[in-house]
């Protein structure tokens, strides 16, 4: 395929897929085919890593894998805003905000449907740890990953919660979004880093890079332009043989 075809493909699937957006998330492949230790959300062109991938990891730890090399090599730090942005998808009814990040649900019904609160998906996308287990319905489990905000500098939690009571047949549930705060050496078998790839670090994205079309910052948005360029450059070409 030469240049000015693959700046036409680019810059069609761009206007396509760009026009059909959704906030549709998809489980997708980090190291290997069929792995799906990466959820990609269709909307942002971001890919999360899930939490259990980092869990017991302190910040520092991470960042030092993130170089060339490195076991996260090619993914960030997630900003407080992206995180925010990914419970409010998840937890929509939840109502937390950058002034309230917490939020408790307490029922007395034993069964996920009927909660509003969808802790289940959540933990099935993003990892969790089973934190308490005594019996089929007196359990707890938890999804918590460490948010480094890089600009901010501030170290935070986000996360969800879910215990079952036997005694009362009930549950409690908890949503974090932007909680508290740490050190960048704090490291607990509960919780993981909130990290991503804006693309061209997974097996999924390399293969595939129109997943990630609608992130500005990927790989496939930064040669698009590129290849348009080389289009302009050749038809300037082209035009000047004709007039001499």
């Amino acid at each position: 395929m030469n240049v000015l075809t693959k700046g036409l493909v680019m810059l069609t699937l761009a206007m396509g897929v760009m026009g059909t957006a959704s906030a549709e998330f998809i489980r997708t492949d980090w190291k290997s085919e069929g792995d799906a230790q990466v959820v990609t959300d269709k909307d942002t062109g971001i890919e999360w890593m899930k939490l259990n991938q980092t869990r017991n990891w302190s910040v520092d730890e991470v960042a030092a894998e993130m170089g060339e090399g490195g076991k996260f090599e090619g993914f960030r730090f997630a900003t407080q805003a992206e995180v925010f942005e990914l419970m409010d998808k998840w937890f929509p009814s939840s109502n937390i905000t950058e002034d309230e990040p917490f939020y408790q649900q307490t029922t007395y019904r034993y069964t996920y449907s009927s909660s509003n609160v969808n802790t289940t998906g959540f933990f099935n996308w993003f990892g969790y740890r089973q934190s308490y287990y005594q019996s089929s319905t007196d359990w707890s489990r938890l999804s918590y990953g460490f948010i480094n905000d890089v600009e901010s500098g501030e170290i935070t939690m986000s996360g969800a919660y879910h215990r079952n009571y036997w005694q009362t047949n009930g549950t409690k549930r908890r949503v974090y979004s932007d909680w508290s705060t740490f050190e960048s050496t704090t490291k607990s078998i509960n919780y993981g880093v909130w990290i991503v790839s804006d693309g061209g670090a997974t097996y999924s994205s390399l293969n595939d890079p129109t997943l990630n079309i609608n992130n500005p910052n990927a790989p496939i948005n930064a040669s698009a332009p590129l290849a348009l360029g080389a289009i302009g450059l050749m038809l300037v070409g082209m035009r000047r043989r004709k007039t001499t």
